[in-house]
């Protein structure tokens, strides 16, 4: 015996290990996986969200430089200004009154948009094509008059030679110092460059640089630094155009001022913004990013190990104290099965075991007075209920049912264990009961417990239904009379193979002409049936003839029938007339 507890426990570690804790860390590595896959995912989100945010803001902000630059075109006078202001000869023939108002056009238009622009425009300066290329002429806020600088051999710069050679594109510059201007206190600036040319000529006229606080894209570049990591602008081939206050510390540039990033501690996204030459780059360092949620599956691991381990040391414990109840029950069921009522459960633990114990106990104390005082006199007479009772509580259906449990408690499912034990524990009580008659109701909530338990043995391959109509949940019939049929259907409808069968149950009243009132009981499975050898027994089945016996004693118009098809399933018919 005590090799076998040993092998058993054995048994029951290994079910542990392979059906919790395997599980357990697969479980785990997949939540770790998840977990690190949810970060990604909202960080990728996250990032994507504010570059977008970032890029259509530095996008309308551009927006603006075009609309100064198409001022050009759209009104006459401006562009009469800046023609004048490339060849002064072609306005020789003005007065000075008709070149005032086309200079005052020029200096209005462009003054407003230095005034009204949402970014801080610092001047708007027009270089010419003509003349040696010392002098452009600027507009500032600080006088709202066209002044001239001297910026020499401008021609020769490659912002210029970039606008002239191709007409039409627009250029953006790196922030800067403007020496060029005439107020030198005024910061670093980017340049927007475009050429303005003469739709008649399809040549230029001269080149309109546009230079802004280039606090204006330090600010929307500053806004990638929330989410731990930095962005910069990229123009030309890869050269730097703007960057965030801490890029030097995030990655590495190279001598001529190319980005260099390591793939391995830090991830980079990059979006194209839209009209221009410029790309919009975020890196984020990997280990930041990660590290905030590292602790955090640590701590969870943990918890979780020691969850684990106090779990299953009262599980040990549960299941031990279980197994010796369970022996202690299945011993006495076994010397019953071989006729001895000697015997006594002896379970001095309160639990669900005892109440089982006590009502088994009971049970072999009535069963063993019944024989010795009333059976020689009253087992012909019962002899057909007797049978079905024994049916009922036949030892070795009980020392079956227990191995059921064992199986439930082998694989850890202790509230269906408990919820069975009870279920059993309400169906002794129901079959150790006086009564000879029974309701429809309260047998069809004995066939409901005995199908639940009979669930457990077939591993889900038993499903039913039960239901009544009220007209008759309240009429009398012999006790234990139906399971029998419950019974067969079970153990015929499933055969030898492994088919999941559905039994139904359905009782009713009905009127039948010429009889009357009647109450039906149908016992329906659709399992692989058997071959009858009389229209009413399934292969001479006792139980049945005695179902059959019981029912014609009890009411002599009562019609019992049992039919069966091979492959399509078996009926079992009651018919009840004018029962009270």
């Amino acid at each position: 015996m005590k090799r076998a507890v040993g092998t058993f426990s054995a048994k029951l570690n290994q079910m542990f290990i392979v059906g919790i804790l395997i599980p357990f860390f697969i479980a785990f590595l997949v939540f770790v996986a998840y977990s690190i896959w949810t970060v990604v995912e909202r960080e990728e989100k996250s990032a994507q969200n504010i570059l977008n945010s970032v890029s259509q803001s530095l996008e309308l902000q551009f927006a603006e430089n075009e609309k100064i630059k198409d001022m050009f075109y759209i009104s006459k006078e401006v562009f009469q200004e800046a023609e004048r202001l490339n060849n002064p000869q072609l306005y020789t023939y003005y007065d000075d009154y008709s070149n005032a108002q086309i200079e005052n056009a020029y200096t209005g238009v462009f003054t407003k948009m230095l005034y009204t622009s949402q970014q801080n425009v610092r001047a708007i300066t027009f270089f010419p094509m003509s003349g040696e290329g010392d002098t452009a002429y600027y507009l500032g806020k600080s006088k709202a008059k066209i002044r001239e600088i001297t910026y020499p051999d401008y021609k020769g710069t490659r912002w210029f030679l970039e606008a002239v050679n191709e007409i039409g594109k627009q250029f953006y510059y790196a922030p800067h110092m403007p020496e060029y201007l005439p107020n030198k206190n005024l910061g670093e600036v980017y340049s927007y460059v475009n050429a303005i040319w003469d739709n008649d000529t399809r040549r230029a006229i001269g080149v309109v640089k546009i230079d802004i606080d280039a606090k204006e894209i330090q600010e929307k570049l500053d806004m990638l630094e929330d989410l731990k990591g930095c962005g910069m602008l990229l123009w030309k081939e890869g050269e730097i155009f703007a960057k965030s206050k801490n890029l030097g510390e995030e990655i590495e540039l190279r001598e001529n001022g190319q980005l260099f990033i390591d793939s391995k501690r830090y991830k980079i996204k990059q979006q194209k913004i839209p009209n221009t030459d410029l790309e919009i780059v975020y890196v984020s360092s990997i280990l930041v990013v990660y590290w905030g949620h590292l602790y955090v599956l640590v701590f969870t691991a943990a918890f979780i190990l020691v969850e684990l381990v106090l779990a299953f040391a009262n599980y040990r414990y549960q299941a031990s104290t279980m197994m010796k109840d369970i022996e202690n029950i299945t011993m006495v069921a076994r010397c019953v099965e071989r006729g001895n009522l000697d015997l006594v459960i002896d379970i001095r633990k309160d639990s669900e075991f005892r109440e089982i114990a006590n009502v088994i106990n009971h049970m072999i104390g009535e069963l063993k007075n019944y024989i010795e005082k009333e059976y020689v006199l009253t087992i012909q007479q019962q002899k057909a209920q007797y049978r079905a009772l024994q049916a009922q509580i036949n030892p070795h259906f009980f020392y079956n049912t227990l191995n059921g449990f064992v199986a439930l408690n082998r694989m850890g499912e202790k509230k269906l264990l408990e919820k069975s034990i009870n279920g059993l524990s309400r169906m002794f009580r129901y079959v150790c009961s006086n009564m000879e008659t029974a309701s429809i109701a309260d047998e069809l909530n004995f066939l409901k417990q005995y199908l639940e338990l009979e669930k457990l043995k077939y591993d889900g391959r038993l499903e039913y239904i039960i239901w009544a109509d009220e007209a008759c949940k309240g009429k009398k019939i012999p006790k234990l009379l139906l399971q029998p049929a419950v019974e067969n259907s079970i153990l015929h409808g499933m055969g030898d193979t492994d088919r999941s069968i559905m039994i139904q149950i359905a009782a009713c009243c009905l009127h039948v002409k010429g009889i009357g009132s009647v109450m039906s009981i149908i016992i329906r499975d659709n399992g692989v049936g058997f071959v009858q050898r009389d229209e009413d027994s399934p292969e001479g089945s006792v139980g049945l003839t005695n179902v059959k016996m019981r029912t014609e004693l009890f009411c002599k118009n009562a019609m019992y029938q049992c039919t069966s098809k091979v492959g399509i399933g078996t009926k079992t018919t009651f018919v009840f007339p004018d029962l009270k």
